[in-house]
C-alpha cells in the first residue's frame, strides 16, 4: 500500500456475510471497499460483529470471499434496548393490570376505545388508550432513528478509536439503517473530519416506512436535518433521491447533494453466458429479491394470469420463479390457484448469491417489482443489466427505475396497478423471444457508466475534494 494513501473510515450496518434481503445494502458498502483503493483511498469499515446480526438475516459466507483480503473490518458489538425494553414495558404491563383487583384471582377489566359523550373537558380517556400510549412511548425511545440505535454507542467508542489509531481523513456512513448515520455524524463533530452520507433509500419520506408516533416522526425528523447539515457531502443513490433533497433542504448549498448510482461489478458475473433459445421450449421469467410491504406480486400475477387467458402467452411456455424470502401478510399459494397459475409460477425461497446470479444467466426475462416509489431504483436492476436480459419493470411509469429501463432499452416498463398492461409487456416480449430478437445491447458507454469500478471513483474525487 502506498504511503500516500488516504484512509477513510465506512460505516455500515450491513456488510458480508449477510445476504438474502440485507444483501442490497452490504453490497454498495463492499464494492466501494473493494474498488476505492484503486483510486487511492484505504478504507477501514466499521461493522457490526457477525453474532450480533438479528436472527432472521441470512449469512451467505462466500461473500466474505469476494472482499480483498488486507480490507480492514472493525467489528463491534450491539446494545439491544429494544429486548430489555420490551421485558420492562411487559413489568409495567402487569402492574397496571393489577390496579384495582379486588382479589388476585379476579381479570383486569381493560375497556376498549369507543366512541363517547363530550363535555367541557373534551373526550372520554379510558384505560386502555393511555396504557397503549404508554407502551407506544416506550417502543419508541428505544427505536429512535431504528431499530438498530443499540448500535451507536459502541460505535461511536469504537469508531473514535479507529480515527486516532489509523488517521483516518473522512468518514462515510451508508444508511439505513439510520443510526449508522447518526454514528457517522457523532463521530464527525468530535473528530472534525468530513461525513459523507449515503442514502441508500430516503428516510423520512419513504414509501415503505411503517407508521410511527408522533414522538418517533419529530426525533428521526431532527435527526435526518442535523446528520445532513453536519455532511459534507450528501450522496444519493438515484437523481430523483438528489433532486427531493434540493427540494426539502434549500438553506442547505445546491454542490452538498450529489447522486451516485448503484452498478454491477463484471467480477460476480459468471463466466459462461447461460444464454437460452426458443428451441428450449420454455420461457423462463425470474425475479430474484425479497417480496414484502409494497413490493407485492399480486397485481403482475393477475397480468400473467389474463395474458395466458388472452392467448398472448402459452401457458404451457411459460414459467415464473421467484427466488427470495417471502414476507407478505397473505398466502400466496391461495392467490395461485385463484390465477390459474398453479404450476407456472413457483416461489424457492432464499438462495445463495452464485446461485442467483447463475440463475439471471439462464433466464430469458427478468422482473422487477418497484412499486409506490419514483425516487427509488433497486440496486438488482444493475445485476439485471449485467446479465444482458430483457427487464420487464413494473413501476411507475415516471420514477427512476423506469427512465433507466426505457432510457437504456433495457426492456419494458408498466404500470403497477394496470394487469392488462402487465400482460400486453409479457405477451410483447414473449413474442420477442419466440422470434429470437429477444436480449439487450448496451453499447460500451452505458455499460460503463452502470460498472461500480467506474461509480466508486466517483466516490473517490468526492473525497479528494473535501479533503
Amino acid at each position: 500500500m502506498n504511503n500516500s494513501t488516504k484512509k477513510v473510515l465506512i460505516i455500515a450496518y450491513f456488510f458480508p456475510p449477510l445476504g438474502g434481503i440485507a444483501s442490497a445494502g452490504a453490497q454498495r458498502a463492499a464494492k466501494f471497499a473493494k474498488y476505492l483503493p484503486h483510486s487511492g483511498w484505504r478504507p477501514v469499515v466499521l461493522t457490526v460483529k457477525e453474532d450480533e446480526y438479528e436472527d432472521y438475516y441470512a449469512k451467505d459466507p462466500s461473500l466474505l470471499e469476494k472482499l480483498p483480503a488486507d480490507l480492514q473490518i472493525v467489528r463491534t458489538s450491539v446494545i439491544r434496548w429494544f429486548s430489555q425494553a420490551l421485558r420492562w414495558r411487559s413489568g409495567v404491563k402487569d402492574a397496571l393490570a393489577h390496579v384495582g383487583r379486588r382479589d388476585p384471582s379476579e381479570k383486569a377489566s381493560v375497556p376498549e376505545i369507543v366512541e363517547g359523550p363530550k363535555d367541557n373537558q373534551g373526550p372520554l380517556v379510558h384505560s386502555r388508550s393511555t396504557l397503549q400510549s404508554l407502551k407506544d412511548s416506550v417502543s419508541d425511545l428505544f427505536e429512535i432513528p431504528d431499530g438498530q440505535a443499540g448500535w451507536i454507542l459502541p460505535a461511536v467508542r469504537q469508531g473514535l478509536e479507529t480515527i486516532r489509531k489509523e488517521d483516518i481523513r473522512a468518514i462515510m456512513a451508508t444508511g439505513k439503517p439510520w443510526s449508522a448515520l447518526v454514528i457517522g455524524a457523532v463521530l464527525s463533530r468530535l473528530t472534525g473530519r468530513p461525513l459523507f452520507t449515503d442514502f441508500r433509500d430516503p428516510w423520512m419520506t419513504n414509501p415503505y416506512r411503517l407508521r410511527a408516533s408522533p414522538l418517533k416522526n419529530w426525533g428521526e425528523t431532527r435527526l435526518e436535518k442535523g446528520v445532513v447539515h453536519r455532511s459534507a457531502r450528501v450522496i444519493a443513490n438515484t437523481d430523483e433521491l438528489r433532486n427531493e433533497f434540493l427540494s426539502r433542504f434549500p438553506s442547505e448549498p445546491r454542490e452538498k447533494f450529489v447522486s451516485l448510482h448503484n452498478g454491477f461489478d463484471p467480477a460476480d458475473m459468471p463466466e459462461e453466458s447461460g444464454e437460452s433459445t426458443p428451441g428450449d421450449g420454455v420461457f423462463k421469467i425470474l425475479h430474484a429479491g425479497f417480496l414484502y410491504g409494497l413490493r407485492d406480486p399480486r397485481v403482475f400475477l393477475e397480468g400473467l394470469g389474463l395474458a395466458i387467458r388472452e392467448g398472448q402467452v402459452d401457458r404451457e411456455s411459460v414459467r415464473v420463479t421467484f427466488v427470495g424470502s417471502v414476507g407478505l401478510d397473505y398466502d400466496l399459494s391461495g392467490v395461485l390457484t385463484e390465477l390459474g397459475l398453479v404450476g407456472v409460477v413457483k416461489f424457492k425461497g432464499q438462495v445463495p448469491f452464485q446461485e442467483v446470479a447463475w440463475a439471471l444467466n439462464h433466464s430469458d426475462l427478468l422482473l422487477l417489482l418497484q412499486p409506490g416509489t419514483k425516487t427509488q431504483i433497486p440496486s438488482k436492476l444493475f445485476e439485471y443489466i449485467a446479465s444482458g436480459k430483457p427487464i420487464l419493470a413494473v413501476t411507475p411509469t415516471d420514477g427512476g427505475t423506469a427512465r433507466i429501463v426505457g432510457g437504456e432499452n433495457l426492456g419494458r416498463v408498466a404500470s403497477p396497478d394496470d394487469p392488462s398492461q402487465i400482460a400486453e409487456a409479457i405477451g410483447g416480449l414473449y413474442s420477442d423471444w419466440l422470434d429470437g430478437t429477444a436480449g439487450v445491447s448496451l453499447n460500451s458507454e452505458s455499460r460503463q457508466k452502470f460498472n461500480i469500478k467506474r461509480i466508486t471513483s466517483g466516490l473517490a474525487a468526492l473525497l479528494d475534494s473535501s479533503t
